[in-house]
């Protein structure tokens, strides 16, 4: 017992030590997660959104004020659109990756994930200026495309007005084959006019010739052997008539 109670006030300022021991190691070495999660961390140090803490924030430690740089790094980061993000081929840095998962200070592992954070934003930013010269491109065909289709509308415009001057010329000469066919016609009437009035004379003539031989048939009497024939006397008739010069003029008319 005397012993015991001898080495009794020894023991409890060793147990305090090594918990005082114990709590610093705690509080100045947070724990390190294992080596996949840390990769994880170092290939998700862009902070996009629902892709776990970023890495500034864990290294900083608990209770400190925020950091406006690296506040307004993620920021600028997360307006990055996911698409580019994923248009940029980034190239595997196993070296820079065993660097921070080797380096324990703080501050040496934040300037490693500042390091490569930079590294990835100008490949990214070289991904982007040729994205830039990809449009361009794309801009270049699409102008000479409308340069193209402005052509066309031009010779279609051009065919149209031919096609209108056609029409129009088709117009004006159905109109004067109108115009001539109408001629013709008034034409042929006024021939069939010209042989109705023609045919109306030679009646008149041949109903005057009736009458002269009725005439003379009358005065002569009967027709004798010697008489000349009719022909010959109705023309003799028709000479010594006061209106042969009339019955001429007809004939020579029909």
């Amino acid at each position: 017992m005397a012993a015991r109670s001898r080495h009794t006030p020894l023991r409890l300022p060793l147990l305090l030590l090594l918990l005082c021991a114990l709590l610093q190691l705690a509080t100045a070495a947070p724990e390190r997660p294992p080596a996949p999660e840390r990769a994880s961390r170092v290939e998700r140090a862009d902070g996009a959104p629902g892709q776990g803490r970023s890495p500034f924030r864990s290294a900083r430690p608990e209770g400190a004020p925020p950091d406006a740089e690296a506040e307004a790094e993620a920021e600028a980061e997360a307006e990055v659109t996911p698409k580019a993000k994923v248009e940029v081929k980034e190239e595997a840095a196993p070296k820079a990756k065993a660097e921070v998962d080797k380096a324990e200070d703080p501050a040496t592992k934040r300037a490693l994930l500042v390091a490569e954070r930079e590294r990835r934003l100008a490949a990214r930013e070289s991904g982007l200026v040729g994205r830039e010269k990809k449009l361009e491109e794309r801009e270049r065909v699409l102008e000479e495309r409308e340069r193209k289709l402005e052509e066309r509308e031009h010779a279609l415009e051009e065919r149209e007005g031919k096609v209108e001057a056609r029409e129009k010329a088709l117009s004006l000469r159905e109109q004067d084959g109108n115009e001539e066919v109408i001629a013709r016609i008034h034409k042929l009437e006024a021939d069939v006019a010209a042989r109705e009035m023609a045919l109306e004379t030679r009646e008149r003539m041949a109903e005057q010739r009736e009458k002269l031989v009725e005439l003379r048939e009358k005065a002569v009497g009967p027709l004798d052997q010697t008489d000349p024939p009719p022909v010959e006397a109705d023309a003799a008739d028709a000479a010594n008539a006061p209106d042969a010069p009339d019955a001429a003029a007809a004939a020579a008319a029909a």
